[in-house]
């Protein structure tokens, strides 16, 4: 029922960054049962490493951290990375856009396809600095799809909001 510590938090961190090919760490959320804890975390790779590429490199971050903290341990692994030319532009109108929110404190995941009408669908996920509202969520969402189609008419924007009791690399691209 307590957040998990600092300590604990950048040993995490600083582990699963350690491992090669993982380009950030967030959605860290621990909970110790006893002498046993239940991590669960995801970290974010290359978008062009195949399947058994992630699955091995979260297989090492597993069991480094299983190793290490005493704890059974899942990783999520999650695709980065640009592959569409207005990425960097996107990233920017996100970025500027978030840091205005008052209820978000960052983002993650921004991922972009190209659907098949020829558009653009966009996804990400926001972190919150609190437990945000059904309305703070939609709110959030209908700001950022409103600034992204002032530049890319043709835009779906799909945003999660992770919970509060997530911790996340600050340093994640």
């Amino acid at each position: 029922g307590e957040p998990i510590s600092d300590e604990h938090l950048q040993k995490i961190i600083a582990t699963a960054r350690g491992i090669e090919g993982v380009l950030g760490v967030h959605e860290i959320v621990m909970q110790t049962f006893g002498t046993k804890s239940v991590l669960s975390l995801h970290i974010e790779m290359e978008r062009d490493k195949t399947l058994v590429q992630a699955h091995e490199v979260s297989q090492k971050v597993e069991n480094l951290l299983a190793e290490t903290l005493n704890a059974h341990v899942t990783v999520h692994a999650d695709p980065q990375g640009a592959f569409h030319e207005e990425t960097e532009v996107i990233y920017a109108i996100v970025s500027r856009e978030v840091a205005q929110i008052e209820s978000c404190s960052g983002f993650h995941d921004l991922r972009l396809e190209r659907t098949q009408s020829g558009g653009l669908r966009v996804f990400l996920d926001i972190t919150s600095k609190g437990e945000p509202t059904e309305k703070e969520r939609k709110n959030c969402q209908m700001h950022l799809q409103s600034m992204i189609r002032k530049r890319f008419p043709r835009t779906e924007v799909l945003v999660e909001m992770d919970p509060p009791f997530c911790a996340f690399d600050p340093e994640s691209p």
